[in-house]
């Protein structure tokens, strides 16, 4: 990226159109779904609440909640973020729902599993419903499934969400799934150094702020005095060149965002389709999985329901911030799209979203 980049110029911004709004067209959607089962996947930050400049005070409304919760209680439902998992179910506070934290590196699913499964299993759109499983093993990568019994046989899973119980007679225990925690050592560490960087090339006051995101972590420089985008970028690309760090973690960049995440094949899709797969969804004709999201980390959800057996039969929805931007991965961009995106739909901001998932609670 040209790092004469000026935001406050128009001309130095590369915008790209939306796709079709997903509440005008509600109706093709709607379409979509007759007699079909969706399980609706949500981002957290710029979808279910604004994007604010104190990463902590990223509240969701009381009408957003309640919209959700009518969802969740229909449709099998889960909020995939960059955030820990710990964050995002303190945020949210439905325990209906699964949560994939970390971008999708830590997953886990509602104490009654169980129970909300066999609800959502005889539930649909119109005449949709139905149920049943499928074969399907669990993703592997390095540091995945180190935690034996919280990444059970999917098929076991099936067997015992079917029934409520386990082999042993007891209730169903929640779904978990934590993938490369063998990295916390090392991104600890990574942390560590780079705050201590910031603070001695940028300085103490320089307000840029580290999150711990548990087996991820965020260096937000929204609020960042008199230090732009890049200048953040080479303090922390400085640090992952060092031997330790190298060849084992990577920065991506966000809204107002950088993320350093072990580099594993894993993600956002990559946890979609483990869900879909654990919960023996993947191979029913009747499910059509529906994902929102609003940054760049969404996009591999969008790519992977694209180019998965479900092809044909999801639907992608890209949320659209009025002051959104993004700097790296050689694009920046405000207002518009700042980026291509695979999503099917759009909409514009949380308000909307909120309303499209009262209509997605109303089917």
């Amino acid at each position: 990226m040209d790092k004469s980049t000026d935001l406050s110029n128009p001309g130095d911004i590369q915008k790209y159109t939306l796709p079709p709004n997903a509440k005008t067209q509600f109706e093709d959607i709607r379409k979509l779904l007759q007699g079909k089962r969706p399980v609706i996947f949500l981002d957290y930050d710029g979808t279910l609440a604004p994007i604010v400049s104190r990463p902590d005070q990223a509240f969701m409304t009381e009408t957003m909640r309640a919209a959700v919760k009518t969802v969740a209680q229909k449709f099998t439902t889960a909020v995939v973020s960059g955030r820990s998992t710990a964050k995002v179910i303190n945020f949210v506070q439905l325990d209906e729902l699964f949560y994939a934290g970390s971008h999708g590196l830590d997953i886990t699913g509602p104490s009654n599993v169980d129970a909300t499964q066999r609800r959502h299993r005889s539930g649909g759109v119109k005449d949709g419903g139905g149920g049943g499983g499928g074969s399907g093993s669990s993703p592997d990568d390095n540091g995945a499934g180190e935690n034996k019994e919280n990444t059970d046989d999917p098929i076991s899973l099936r067997k015992r969400t079917a029934s409520g119980l386990g082999e042993d007679g007891k209730s169903e225990p929640p779904v978990k799934h934590r993938v490369a925690s063998t990295f916390l050592p090392v991104l600890n560490s990574c942390r560590n150094k780079i705050l201590n960087s910031i603070e001695s090339k940028l300085g103490t006051d320089s307000m840029v702020e580290i999150e711990d995101n548990l087996l991820t972590f965020s260096v937000h420089y929204r609020n960042a005095i008199n230090f732009s985008a890049e200048q953040v970028r080479e303090v922390i690309d400085a640090i992952l060149i060092e031997k330790e760090y190298e060849n084992t973690l990577i920065c991506t960049a966000g809204k107002m965002v950088y993320e350093v995440r072990p580099q594993v094949e894993w993600n956002k899709g990559a946890a979609v389709l483990w869900l879909l797969e654990t919960l023996g969804l993947n191979d029913l004709d009747n499910v059509i999985p529906l994902y929102l999201g609003d940054d760049v980390t969404d996009e591999d959800a969008f790519l992977a329901l694209s180019k998965s057996n479900w092809k044909g039969k999801y639907a992608s929805i890209v949320v659209q911030g009025e002051k959104d931007t993004v700097v790296g991965e050689g694009l920046v961009g405000v207002g518009c799209m700042h980026r291509n995106t695979n999503a099917l739909w759009s909409l514009r901001g949380t308000e909307e979203v909120q309303g499209f998932l009262e209509l997605i609670g109303g089917l």
